[in-house]
């Protein structure tokens, strides 16, 4: 990513891997699109060495490749105990069920009824094939399973990206408590004169503009966003 920081980005950077390093951490990030939460969040989960996962939408993207999805992702994180970080942003919501389901991954860990009793046995045997040491010295399959959620609740975290615009946030999170009793709550606000001068100084480097030129266009460049509609 060719990403210009700024010590607005910085902050929001090092608020979100603090979140990270917290077991059950989670975030909401709060913003209008271009705000910089997906690239300041890949970024944070790359210095966090840690996985990150996001929906590859589609035309014909279904129930069925949202479940193969979150299936493989909960068997890295639970069977093989695999960092990872779920993004999930207002543009990949295309289905209510997600949410509810994030709901549910943010709450218990676990998306209810995800797999049947045949996928559940084979993931008890991968579990056991993987010799943790401190999985339960059981044949049943209940409390090898409550460990495997038990473990995606300890090595998955979520990132939420919304738009406070409108009335559609507001009604997600009274519908979906756990977007604000799980998260942490990080607002990303407009973006002070500072880093636009940082991201438009750079940018403009690269035509090698005079110095009172280039200190021109600047000015124009951040009255242009400023005063954009």
């Amino acid at each position: 990513m060719n990403l210009v920081l700024f010590d607005y980005a910085t902050l929001h950077i090092l608020r979100i891997m603090r979140v990270l390093r917290m077991s059950r951490g989670h975030c909401l990030l709060i913003g209008v699109g271009g705000s910089g939460r997906q690239s300041l969040s890949r970024l944070a989960v790359y210095i966090m060495q840690q996985k990150f996962v996001e929906p590859t939408l589609s035309k014909s993207y279904s129930y069925d490749n949202w479940s193969d999805d979150m299936k493989e992702m909960l068997g890295n994180s639970g069977c093989d105990h695999k960092t990872t970080t779920f993004f999930l942003s207002d543009a990949c919501l295309k289905y209510e069920f997600m949410l509810e389901d994030t709901n549910s991954l943010l709450n218990a860990g676990e998306i209810p009824n995800l797999y049947n009793n045949e996928e559940k046995v084979m993931l008890v045997d991968r579990i056991k094939s993987g010799k943790k040491h401190d999985i339960p010295l059981t044949n049943e399959m209940e409390p090898v399973y409550d460990w495997f959620v038990e473990k995606c609740r300890t090595h998955l975290h979520v990132i939420l990206a919304m738009s406070p615009t409108g009335n559609l946030l507001n009604e997600r999170i009274r519908n979906y408590t756990a977007l604000v009793n799980c998260c942490t709550i990080d607002k990303f606000f407009a973006w002070p004169n500072e880093a636009l001068q940082a991201v438009a100084s750079q940018f403009l480097k690269e035509n090698f503009f005079d110095e009172s030129l280039e200190r021109n266009l600047v000015d124009i460049c951040i009255e242009f966003h400023t005063n954009a509609t």
